[in-house]
């Protein structure tokens, strides 16, 4: 997932949520999150004890991935919607000499 302007809502969240509604659980998964945005963040080769090299080549395999997994989430997406009638039916097409 890569909900946009995650960073901001985050920031939002925490400043502004009543005390009493941010205890227990929900705490836990709002600090979860903001440890895993500052270790993303802050990760480098040094940080991870990886070559430059090691690390440019595993960020581009892992952009590459999720680029991929966008496209087929987007198919999914896609055959979802037609087989849920989202497609245009015979029914529905304009006849050729019409067009």
């Amino acid at each position: 997932a890569n909900p946009p302007r995650l960073q901001s809502n985050l920031e939002f969240v925490a400043a502004f949520r009543h005390p009493t509604r941010l205890n227990g659980e929900d705490a836990y998964f709002l600090t979860a999150l903001q440890s895993a945005i500052a270790f993303v963040k802050d990760a480098s080769p040094k940080a991870l004890e990886v070559s430059e090299e090691e690390f440019k080549r595993l960020c581009a395999q892992s952009v590459e991935e999720a680029h991929e997994q966008e496209r087929l989430d987007a198919v999914d997406r896609s055959a979802l919607h037609d087989d849920a009638g989202g497609d245009v039916g015979d029914e529905d097409r304009i006849p050729e000499e019409e067009a």
